[in-house]
């Protein structure tokens, strides 16, 4: 009964969290107001769950990226190429994150925070071996780390220019020039990574993605 009332406090902590997050971003969140927002939860049982709003927006962010793996994988049951589940995987986060301006606004504010760049390299290290083994790509952890450090750094950027209307193209062109940018990095013929993405946007057409997204709804 304890351990069930313990689950459904830390439930109500996140979704309050989402909440505040898209309502007014992340950064103008305080502790305080999402304990308030639980039943006026005192701030200091808020903390015996999570031990800041950073582990917290973790928690947000995982739950919101196991749906994306989830997703990605049932839509290559019946074939497997590691570039191409790459460009799924990806094209569908950041057609997720572009979906409204929240969720821009969201990933931006999470993306400078500790946990993420761990999360980042854990959650496409392996993949990356994956490409470069496929395509028989001689390459050791310390490079793969730097191309990450590029892509990543290259991500942000475009993207913080992009929001602030510094880049005036579509969402799609955006989108299509970042998950570019590591293939390429690794010496990947342009026309393939091309004819990659060409077939990802057929796989993923009539996707509903709707409620991949940080906040739930």
């Amino acid at each position: 009964m304890v351990y069930q009332k313990s689950i459904e406090t830390k439930k109500m902590i996140v979704n309050a969290s989402k909440q505040l997050f898209k309502e007014q971003g992340f950064r103008k969140t305080t502790i305080r107001q999402i304990a308030t927002k639980v039943n006026d939860l005192n701030s200091a049982t808020l903390y015996y769950y999570f031990k800041s709003k950073d582990r917290i927006a973790e928690e947000i962010y995982a739950e919101y990226y196991e749906k994306i793996i989830e997703l990605s994988k049932k839509l290559t049951v019946d074939f497997y190429q590691p570039l191409l589940f790459f460009y799924i995987q990806t094209k569908i986060h950041f057609k997720s994150v572009f979906a409204t301006q929240a969720s821009k606004k969201f990933y931006l504010e999470i993306f400078d925070l500790d946990w993420f760049d761990e999360f980042y390299f854990q959650s496409l290290f392996d993949l990356a071996f994956e490409i470069a083994n496929y395509y028989e790509i001689d390459i050791d952890k310390e490079q793969i780390i730097l191309f990450f450090i590029e892509t990543g750094g290259a991500e942000r950027n475009i993207l913080l220019y992009h929001m602030s209307g510094r880049i005036a193209l579509e969402d799609e062109k955006i989108i299509n020039y970042i998950i570019k940018i590591f293939p390429k990095l690794l010496g990947i013929n342009e026309k393939l990574i091309n004819d990659l993405v060409e077939e990802c946007d057929m796989i993923i057409k009539d996707v509903d993605i709707s409620q991949l997204n940080f906040f739930g709804n």
